[in-house]
């Protein structure tokens, strides 16, 4: 096997990271107060399972991550609980919102 002449042959030198490299992870640090519920879906002939993320803090955010596909409506109800187990596992224990921070009208 012969490799092309145009590859370096000596990994090129290290460098330091800058802040910017870690830009997305402060973007996201308030998913630490967050409660967290699922939401199931009928979609072509699969369930699908997301989790919808709360904000706890004034500021209204929330984030709906699609997590799988299920072929029945017992498996996603099931996978879905154990999900929210794992992604709630806290020491602080299960964060909740007000019920009435997202209240939306319909009208």
């Amino acid at each position: 096997m012969e490799l092309p002449a145009d590859i370096p042959s000596l990994p090129p030198s290290e460098k330091l990271g800058t802040s910017d490299d870690l830009v997305c992870l402060y973007q996201e640090a308030w998913l630490k107060n967050t409660e967290v519920k699922p939401f199931i879906l009928p979609l072509r002939s699969q369930w699908h399972v997301f989790m919808v993320f709360f904000s706890l803090e004034p500021e209204i955010k929330l984030i709906v991550r699609r997590i799988a596909a299920y072929p029945s409506e017992i498996k996603a109800v099931q996978f879905a609980k154990i999900f929210q187990r794992g992604i709630r596992k806290d020491a602080r224990g299960t964060l909740k919102r007000n019920s009435y921070a997202y209240h939306i009208c319909d009208n």
